[in-house]
C-alpha cells in the first residue's frame, strides 16, 4: 500500500492534519461509474476524529475536483492490543456522536444520554428511557454501532437494548401533587359532613324525645353522604385544575396533564364512590 499523502501530492493540509496523515496508508481508491464519487480507502494504526476525517475529505474535494465530486474516506484501523472495546468506546465516543449527528440529533442524543454498561468484554449494553420512538430508534443505531466496531476496528461488537422507566415531566410532577392534595381537601371535608351528619340524627332523636319542642322543630338533614362528596368535588376539582392548566405552556403538557388527572379521577375518588 502506498503512503496517503504520496497519492495526493499536490493536497494541502494544516500542519497538524499533515502529522496526522503522515503513517495513513491508502489501500485502493474506487469511482462511481459516472465519477460523481470517490471512495479512498485508508488504513491507519491510530485513531483519526470524525471531524478530521471530514475536514480532509473537504480539502481533497475542494482543492483536487473544484467540489465537482463527492470525496468519502473508508476508514480502517489496526491498532494495539490495548484497546479493549470499552477502552475504544471510551477514547471513540465524541467521533461516534459526531457521525450520528449527521443522520439526525435524536439518534446522537439517545446514544448520548445513554447508560453504557460492559456485560462481557465483548457485549455492551445501552439503556435509554423507553418509548416508542426510541425503540425504534435504538434498534437502527444497535445495528449501526455493531457496523462501525465490526468494519472499521476488525472488532466483533455486540449491543443488546435496556429500558429505563420513564420519567415524569415536572408539569405531570405538579399535577399530581396538586391533585392529591385536593383530594386529601375533599375526603377530609366528607369525613367532617359524616360527623356533622350523626350529630344532626342525635339532635333529631333528642328532639323526638322532648314533645313540647316538636311542633317548633323544623327538620333538617344534611344530604347523603355521596352527595356531599360530589358536591365537594365538583367544587374544587374544576376550580384547582384550571390553576394547574394554567402553568403549562403548550396544547401537548396541557393535555398531559388532563390524561394525569383523569387517571387521579380513576384512582383516588371512584373507589370512594363504591
Amino acid at each position: 500500500m502506498k503512503k496517503f499523502l504520496n497519492i495526493l501530492p499536490d493536497l494541502k493540509l494544516s500542519h497538524e492534519m499533515t502529522e496526522l496523515f503522515e503513517t495513513v496508508e491508502c489501500e485502493k481508491v474506487a469511482a462511481s461509474r459516472d465519477h460523481s464519487r470517490i471512495k479512498i480507502y485508508i488504513h491507519s494504526d491510530r485513531l483519526i476524529a470524525h471531524k478530521a476525517i471530514r475536514e480532509t475529505e473537504r480539502a481533497i474535494r475542494s482543492q483536487m475536483f473544484k467540489d465537482q465530486v463527492d470525496v468519502c474516506l473508508v476508514e480502517k484501523y489496526h491498532l494495539s492490543r490495548q484497546y479493549t472495546p470499552a477502552r475504544l468506546l471510551e477514547a471513540y465516543t465524541g467521533s461516534l456522536i459526531d457521525e450520528l449527528e449527521e443522520e439526525g440529533e435524536l439518534s446522537a442524543n439517545l446514544f448520548r444520554k445513554a447508560e453504557k454498561t460492559f456485560l462481557e468484554p465483548f457485549v455492551l449494553e445501552l439503556k435509554v428511557e423507553e418509548n416508542c420512538i426510541a425503540q425504534v430508534k435504538m434498534e437502527k443505531l444497535k445495528h449501526k454501532l455493531e457496523h462501525i466496531f465490526s468494519e472499521r476496528f476488525d472488532m466483533p461488537l455486540e449491543i443488546v437494548l435496556g429500558w429505563l422507566p420513564k420519567k415524569k415531566s415536572k408539569y405531570a410532577v405538579y399535577a399530581d401533587s396538586a391533585m392529591k392534595e385536593e383530594i386529601a381537601q375533599i375526603v377530609q371535608t366528607y369525613e367532617q359532613a359524616k360527623e356533622d351528619q350523626k350529630e344532626v340524627e342525635k339532635q333529631e332523636v333528642q328532639q323526638r324525645e322532648k314533645p313540647a319542642f316538636k311542633k317548633n322543630y323544623v327538620k333538617q338533614r344534611l344530604p347523603e353522604d355521596k352527595d356531599i362528596f360530589l358536591n365537594e368535588v365538583s367544587g374544587y376539582l374544576p376550580e384547582k385544575m384550571h390553576k394547574v392548566l394554567a402553568v403549562a405552556d403548550s396544547k401537548r403538557k396541557k393535555e398531559k396533564i388532563l390524561v394525569d388527572y383523569n387517571m387521579g379521577m380513576a384512582t383516588f375518588i371512584i373507589p370512594l364512590l363504591r
